[in-house]
């Protein structure tokens, strides 16, 4: 069609002019496509080389880092794929040299394995941009998120966000534990009750101020805290209804206890 045509078209249909000078471009680069194979094949390999489908999105920077073992890992983003390095050669599992990476496994509580469930003790600093890494390049991974959000019971906006290797607390946008006098947001102890709504938890900070959130968010808090060794009282991840506190009784002992032995 036509640029002067597809324009007329593109205006009787609503859309702006600045639309059909767009849809034009990409007609005509699809054109071209056709016309020349080998410059279609090119793109393809420009695409590849810049990790995207999308050309204008740049990759996350690589990540590298020295495990406790003493081997220097790296992970990169090439030709679109998740790559691991090892002692500088690709390397995932004990034999495979591609050193594509298909899954990530994280253990409390910095052990980062590839899909072989081979890998090491990571610092915790390289976590947040290796599980951005991993996002881009569409690879599973267990990594504890950079931070969680949701609304509890009461309304408010609740968000738990990783801050310089500390977990930080938002209440509708502003840092704050307790009764709002700490305005750090820094949180030192969680404690898990049980909550009226099924499939909720009541879940408090160090000065029990706190409200229910989803069992599902509150896994992904779980793992925030194994990786930045928070204690969280009255909860386990694999039983989490045979452990949850009582509202009150177990929280009251605990301390009582904790201060006799002081």
């Amino acid at each position: 069609m036509e640029p002067e045509k597809l324009k007329q078209f593109l205006s009787k249909a609503g859309m702006k002019p600045g639309h059909a000078a767009r849809i034009r471009r990409e007609l005509e680069k699809d054109a071209r496509k056709k016309g020349d194979g080998e410059k279609g094949e090119e793109d393809e390999k420009e695409k590849k080389e810049k990790g995207s489908e999308f050309p204008w999105i740049k990759p996350p920077k690589d990540v590298e880092y020295e495990d406790e073992d003493g081997d220097v890992i790296k992970f990169c983003i090439e030709e679109g794929r998740l790559i691991k390095y090892v002692n500088g050669l690709r390397k995932v599992g004990e034999n495979d040299t591609s050193g594509v990476v298909t899954k990530l496994y994280y253990s409390p509580p910095r052990l980062i394995e590839d899909q072989c469930y081979w890998g090491g003790n990571a610092p915790v600093s390289v976590f947040n941009d290796l599980a951005a890494l991993a996002d881009f390049a569409r690879v599973r991974h267990y990594l504890p998120p950079s931070y969680v959000e949701f609304y509890d019971s009461d309304d408010d906006l609740i968000k738990y966000a990783v801050e310089n290797n500390n977990i930080v607390k938002y209440v509708n946008g502003q840092k704050r534990v307790g009764d709002g006098k700490d305005t750090t947001g820094i949180v030192t102890k969680f404690y898990v009750y049980n909550s009226k709504y099924d499939g909720y938890k009541r879940v408090e900070d160090q000065q029990h101020w706190g409200g229910d959130m989803s069992c599902n968010d509150l896994r992904d808090l779980y793992s925030m805290t194994q990786l930045y060794q928070i204690p969280v009282h009255g909860y386990n991840i694999d039983n989490p209804d045979e452990n949850s506190l009582y509202e009150g009784s177990e929280v009251d002992s605990e301390e009582s206890s904790e201060e006799d032995d002081n």
